[in-house]
């Protein structure tokens, strides 16, 4: 869960490219800066969360299309949800990845990314990004992020990681979480755990 979940908070989009590029290219990258960031500011960012929560929104450019994730996640709670709920859950969603699992990233930071051939996927507007993640004193995953076009952007839509889907694996704790107390009861958990932490967003 942990492994799976890191690959998540290296790859949390929030602000605007300065030019197109390619899946591979933006895998490679937002990986590299992000640790490259950490690397020998770990005890500072372990006292100061909060300054990675900004670390990783000031670096992290936008690579995941938070939306078409969310969508994924809630499947046909999305279909009747309100435009507000919507924006709501994204916004709350975000935060709580970030704050959960952020911290994870400073004991991570000797990661490195190997990219593997790519696959293209029936839709010229979709790609799969190969890749194997090497942490020191770990056995190496296997990270696929799917990427589409989207406004002629590539976004990542989903990651699965030594075969596990992020979609996946949220659809399957936030669906019972939603199922069980109701959407906006589920929303609202979110944003009180949100504002606790104190998390940008």
């Amino acid at each position: 869960m942990t492994r799976i979940l890191l690959l998540l908070c290296c790859l949390l989009p929030l602000g605007v490219p300065a030019s197109p590029e390619q899946p591979e290219d933006i895998v490679v990258r937002v990986t590299n800066e992000v640790f490259g960031a950490i690397r020998g500011h770990e005890a500072e960012l372990r006292q100061h969360p909060e300054r990675l929560y900004a670390l990783i929104q000031s670096i992290v450019v936008p690579v995941v299309d938070l939306e078409t994730f969310s969508k994924l996640v809630l499947k046909h709670y999305w279909r009747t949800a309100t435009p507000e709920q919507r924006h709501r859950f994204m916004a709350a969603f975000k935060r709580r990845v970030v704050r959960t699992y952020g911290g994870y990233l400073v004991d991570y930071a000797d990661t490195k990314v190997r990219l593997l051939q790519s696959r293209p996927l029936p839709s010229p507007n979709r790609k799969m990004v190969r890749t194997l993640i090497e942490v020191r004193g770990q056995q190496p995953m296997h990270v696929d992020y799917y990427f589409h076009r989207k406004n002629g952007r590539w976004l990542v839509y989903d990651v699965v990681v030594d075969g596990t889907s992020l979609v996946l694996l949220f659809r399957d704790d936030i669906g019972q979480k939603v199922a069980q107390k109701g959407l906006e009861a589920v929303i609202r958990e979110l944003e009180a755990e949100g504002s606790a932490s104190q998390a940008p967003g």
